[in-house]
């Protein structure tokens, strides 16, 4: 099946923190497999794995030594066969982590390449020949990019730590070897892999200077070194020579990638299935990354980030839906304050990023609600990074109880800790003191207090996953953001056929009123939702036709004519069956004749000098009626106006809509008062005005049809009472 990937449920293990089965306090293999039965009940259908190849593990396993070889700590290659074996008993499929932008500096084609600058590995690095380095490059964990080979005027290139001298991939030799050895692990039986920093692997040629930017006098090297022209090319010669030859799933770690170059990663000519997307994740930080540059931020402009995020992406490929992984803090403690650490913070989290369009990814522990740590000394840090980030901001002139923050909130060991499965001193990890320095709350945090707890953050997520898989919409449907909400509310809709579903998200401790948003709970993380407003931390995902979300977040108010799209929009809402219907009945057989008829239709209603939404049943071929508004000469009051049909059979579509409208006058357009009328006969019509909450002022006459009109006021406290 061609893009079977979309349907997939990934869970990410970092295997030194996941599961410690022979109690050495480090993660390995057969702890996978023995928590396989977890997985598998909790509903993943995937596992990626970060790097067990043989490494001296200076950035924990990615840098390699051996494509080839499993690192003795993680176990043998009997046991990744085993856990293919066992994983794929329960369908569960396993993607590995491919880091081919740089090697371990202990793997044997560096060592022949330092040892012999006339051997064909000494091309398969970057080295140049110099008496100093050979430009101002700062590489990604601090320092120049550029090592001394000792006993020789020659530098070699690290776009990351010294120990991870990056590939040449302007050497065709070296690009075979890899697609060999990818090849291989294909022909293994994974299903794909997570490709690490692919998107470094094309340098700039020049070597030139950067403008300096710090007081170490150096340029980050990002400019330089990641998404370069001429990338293109390697992608393209890449898929075809491994990707393309396997039903595979590829994921690309690829930050600052500018949308307008997303089809070189992504898409119908795109090198990968899908990517991760940086740019609504890391806007706590500048874009060089630099931990102690921090970014003022609302939840208004992450939602915005979010929602170009999904509408890029969508219009030519696919995406990784993400918060957390080996690399970020815990998404709680991005996103909310400390105080507000619940059930209900953690699980509107998962809610808001889990059902976007994309194939979601959850990280070991996010399910039961991992928190990040506090630590007080830099020697309680592994991460090779956070130690570069302490000491470039000393560098930058920030003390170091300042720096020390700065790593609380973003070191990469916030995800790595060991994973909390009891309240035990080393919280059923390992009996044996962990590797990493535990989180320290797992007497409050952990899986054997969640797992048969119907109201925990673990229970939330095995919904959910199960809500997915249930519900084509939520895998196959478009996304579409809603605008026009709180500033702290981040809302939007999957669209599929006809159905839609309904995400609503509020990021603040406070009740905040919401539209008018209806529809059949799939999933609340609350007992109850009230209509119009959303309790504190409050996700809740609703289930119905799309005909009442074209009214809620519709951008064309006032529309007087209809044209292909308004056609488009119908055949979505009501099937291509219920159209053919209309046309039969009506002998109208092409979509302009149906564009004629709808515009005679509104045409007939613009006595009223009210520009409308036309209201119209393809299923019943009637047409129900047509609301909207206009401003009138008092300022903040708008007159709306209704004219339902008493025979039609929709009249709770036209009072939905109805709602939508008055809603946006309120807010939108800062009304304070509307005003109604309707025709006196129109018994419809006046029932929709009362039950909508207007109060009858008086009668009035009305020129052009010399009938008098009821007149009704509806102040904007009591639609909000």
């Amino acid at each position: 099946m061609k893009d079977w990937w979309k349907k997939e449920i990934v869970y990410q293990i970092y295997p030194r923190s996941f599961y410690d089965s022979n109690n050495d306090g480090i993660g390995d293999i057969q702890g996978i497999i023995q928590k396989l039965d977890y997985l598998n009940d909790l509903g993943v259908t995937m596992i990626w794995i970060c790097p067990i190849y043989k490494s001296p593990m200076d950035d924990n396993g990615y840098d390699i030594s051996d494509y080839y070889d499993i690192n003795p700590e993680f176990g043998t290659m009997d046991d990744v066969d085993e856990l293919i074996s066992e994983a794929k008993k329960r369908d569960i499929k396993i993607i590995m982590d491919l880091v081919i932008n740089h090697t371990s500096d202990e793997h044997d084609w560096f060592k022949e390449a330092i040892s012999n600058p006339d051997s064909p590995k000494h091309d398969y690095y970057i080295f140049k020949q110099s008496k100093v380095r050979p430009n101002n490059w700062r590489s990604v964990f601090g320092g120049s990019v550029w090592q001394k080979v000792e006993g020789r005027d020659e530098y070699y290139f690290h776009s990351f730590s010294k120990k991870q001298p990056d590939l040449n991939w302007e050497n065709e030799a070296l690009r075979k070897e890899l697609y060999k050895m990818i090849n291989w692990w294909l022909d293994k039986g994974i299903a794909g892999f997570r490709v690490d920093a692919i998107n470094f692997i094309k340098k700039n040629q020049s070597y030139q200077d950067g403008k300096v930017d710090g007081h170490d006098g150096l340029s980050a090297c990002f400019p330089y070194t990641r998404n370069q022209p001429g990338i293109e090319v390697f992608f393209k010669e890449l898929k075809e020579e491994t990707f393309a030859k396997h039903n595979c799933m590829t994921v690309a770690e690829a930050v600052g990638v500018k949308y307008p170059d997303l089809g070189v990663f992504i898409g119908e000519d795109g090198c990968f299935s899908m990517m991760f997307d940086f740019n609504y994740c890391n806007f706590d930080i500048n874009e060089d990354e630099e931990w102690f540059d921090r970014q003022d931020w609302t939840i208004k402009e992450f939602r915005g980030l979010l929602f170009t995020s999904q509408n890029e992406v969508q219009k030519l490929g696919w995406i990784a839906s993400f918060l957390e992984n080996h690399d970020q803090p815990r998404a709680i403690d991005k996103f909310i304050d400390k105080k507000d650490h619940n059930y209900y913070s953690k699980t509107m989290l998962a809610g808001m990023f889990f059902n976007l369009r994309g194939t979601p990814f959850i990280y070991q522990g996010q399910e039961i609600g991992m928190e990040n740590f506090t630590r007080d000394s830099l020697d309680d840090f592994d991460d090779i990074n956070s130690h570069s980030q302490y000491h470039r901001a000393i560098e930058e002139g920030f003390n170091h109880e300042e720096a020390m923050e700065f790593l609380n909130q973003r070191s990469r060991d916030n995800t790595r800790v060991p994973m909390q499965w009891d309240d035990s001193k080393y919280a059923g990890f390992s009996k044996h003191r962990p590797w990493l320095k535990m989180c320290g709350n797992q007497d409050i945090i952990n899986v054997e207090s969640q797992i048969n707890d119907p109201y925990s953050v673990y229970s939330f997520y095995r919904k959910m996953i199960q809500i997915r898989k249930d519900e084509d919409t939520l895998v196959y449907g478009d996304f579409k953001g809603i605008e026009n909400v709180d500033e702290n509310i981040v809302s939007y809709q999957r669209i599929y056929k006809d159905q839609t579903i309904t995400c609503l998200c509020n990021f603040s401790n406070e009740i905040i009123k919401i539209p008018y948003i209806s529809g059949d709970i799939l999933l609340n993380n609350y007992d109850n939702y009230t209509l119009k407003q959303l309790q504190p931390y409050q996700f809740v995902m609703l289930k119905g036709v799309k005909t009442h979300n074209y009214f809620m977040n519709s951008s064309r108010l006032g529309f007087s004519t209809w044209n292909d799209d308004d056609i488009n929009l119908m055949i979505s809402l009501y099937g291509q069956k219920d159209v053919s219907q209309y046309i039969s009945a009506n002998g109208i057989f092409t979509r302009e004749q149906i564009i004629d008829r709808l515009n005679n239709e509104i045409n007939n209603y613009h006595q009223y000098h009210i520009q409308y939404y036309p209201l119209f049943s393809l299923i019943d071929h009637s047409f129900v009626g047509c609301c909207g508004l206009r401003v009138t000469d008092e300022e903040n009051v708008y007159e709306v106006g209704f004219h339902i049909k008493k025979e039609c059979r929709h009249q709770g579509f036209a009072a939905e809509a109805a709602k939508q409208v008055i809603h946006y006058a309120f807010t939108s357009l800062n009304a304070t008062k509307i005003i109604a009328g309707h025709h006196p006969e129109n018994i419809a019509s006046k029932a929709l005005i009362s039950n909508l909450g207007f109060k009858y002022i008086k009668d009035n006459y009305y020129e052009p049809t010399k009938l008098m009109h009821p007149t009704y006021e509806l102040r904007k406290e009591e639609f909000y009472a």
